[in-house]
């Protein structure tokens, strides 16, 4: 059977380290999965990509089965395999045997370590999975305010090419305070099982935000894929205090109503300039006869 693989087996999980599996129902955009790639992307300090990660699923009289395998972790942890409990569906699945590869891996001290380097780890992101699901419901509530707000002036909800790739590149202009070049973001799009999966570097970020990245949901096209990246970059950014001073900063104002309003003034006033006319029209029939 295959469930005899489950690396966890026999050894003692310390029940501090042991956090609980987030729960997709109350919040589909953090599940396991999610969790385990962004989880990864701290321990190889770089985005994933899809030969990063093995995940095997296999049919089964009580349902599918799925089995992940991580080559690129450290250590004896390269030839480790997860696996899930059988399910009626490969996305459940899935879920399952990432839900023991992310427990697996909040266990270990020195993978533990990794996650929670400085440079690593940013203030307010979550160190757990039950953390993150609170952080990403948290920001859920924010976004769905600032959706509100946005309706009243025409934004986002009213306006359908106002989305988040197009705010976050609104975002990059007032923090870097210049246009937003090609160079200054990386998106890195991968096909997967459940889709398309994007993660986005902002390079030109000033201190340690230049390594960070971003990872979206898997999502049926390219375009749903990379929002969803953007999504999760945004509400980085607006979460920082500095940038978010940046952000709301009031738009400079080039004045250029002002500069046209301005008259030179006047050498002469009207008046003398209709007499200089007048004496130099005279003048100018005396020299003619």
């Amino acid at each position: 059977e295959i469930e005899t693989l489950r690396a966890t087996k026999g050894k003692k999980k310390p029940q501090s380290a042991l956090a609980a599996p987030a729960d997709p129902s109350t919040n589909p955009c953090m599940n396991n999965r999610c969790f385990l790639n962004t989880a990864l992307m701290k321990i190889l300090k770089r985005p994933v990509t899809k030969d990063d990660m093995n995940k095997n699923i296999s049919k089964t009289g009580r349902g599918y089965q799925c089995t992940i395998s991580i080559p690129q972790l450290p250590g004896e942890w390269s030839g480790v395999a997860w696996a899930g409990e059988a399910k009626s569906n490969m996305k459940e699945a899935e879920e399952s045997a990432a839900t023991y590869a992310v427990e697996a891996l909040q266990a270990d001290p020195e993978i533990s370590a990794l996650m929670a380097a400085p440079g690593a780890n940013k203030k307010g992101s979550a160190k757990t999975v039950a953390e993150a699901v609170q952080i990403v419901e948290a920001m859920a509530g924010q976004k769905r305010k600032a959706e509100d707000s946005v309706d009243l002036i025409g934004g986002t909800a009213a306006n359908p090419c106002m989305n988040n790739r197009v705010l976050l590149n609104t975002s990059l202009m007032k923090i870097l305070r210049r246009p937003v070049t090609k160079d200054d973001v990386n998106k890195t799009n991968i096909r997967t099982q459940l889709g398309y999966q994007c993660t986005i570097t902002i390079p030109a970020l000033p201190a340690e935000w230049a390594g960070v990245a971003w990872a979206g949901v898997a999502a049926p096209t390219q375009k749903d894929a990379e929002e969803s990246a953007a999504t999760y970059a945004l509400e980085a950014l607006q979460a920082d205090p500095a940038f978010a001073q940046l952000l709301s900063a009031p738009k400079a104002s080039s004045n250029k109503k002002g500069k046209l309003s301005q008259k030179p003034c006047a050498a002469v006033s009207k008046m003398e300039w209709q007499v200089w006319q007048q004496t130099a029209g005279a003048a100018a029939a005396g020299e003619l006869s």
